[in-house]
């Protein structure tokens, strides 16, 4: 028997922003370390086509971030207040600096996370790498929507 399907209105929300429960970002991030080594992959190829030494994918309940993959440097608390401002935006790339965050918006159309990439000497992203980094975004949370079991 096939899990039910996930919509906005049976999807328990946490706040009026949209944001996922705790339950429901507990069910998301609760992987097989097997599989982690994909989230690392995304972030690799980000930095890659972005040219930015560091960068994230962190999961967001609206009290608290969890980092799902990092690479090229500890995560820090910095970047928690620009995670937040892009999963206020789950349309865009939010860019501020030389940060630059796509959301992770899930099949129900909440944010439920972030992949980051970051570097203080980096330019200006072209409209390929912003388009690019939203296209990985959208794998990440295939990845963890094809990895969290249905709830009964």
């Amino acid at each position: 028997m096939s899990a039910p399907e996930r919509t906005p209105e049976n999807a328990v929300m946490s706040s009026a922003r949209g944001l996922p429960s705790a339950s429901e970002l507990r069910r998301l991030a609760v992987l097989q370390a097997r599989g982690d080594g994909a989230y690392a992959y995304l972030v690799e190829t980000a930095l890659r086509i972005c040219r930015m030494s560091q960068g994230a994918i962190v999961l967001g309940d609206g009290e608290v971030l969890q980092v799902k993959a990092r690479v090229g440097a500890d995560v820090v608390a910095e970047n928690d207040v620009s995670c937040w401002r892009a999963m206020r935006h789950p349309d865009q790339v939010t860019v501020v600096g030389g940060w630059a965050g796509a959301p992770l918006v899930g099949s129900a159309g909440r944010a439920l996370g972030v992949l980051w990439v970051a570097d203080h000497r980096a330019g200006q992203l072209s409209p390929v790498q912003l388009r690019t980094l939203q296209l990985l975004a959208r794998q990440a949370v295939l990845l963890l929507e094809a990895g969290a079991p249905g709830e009964p």
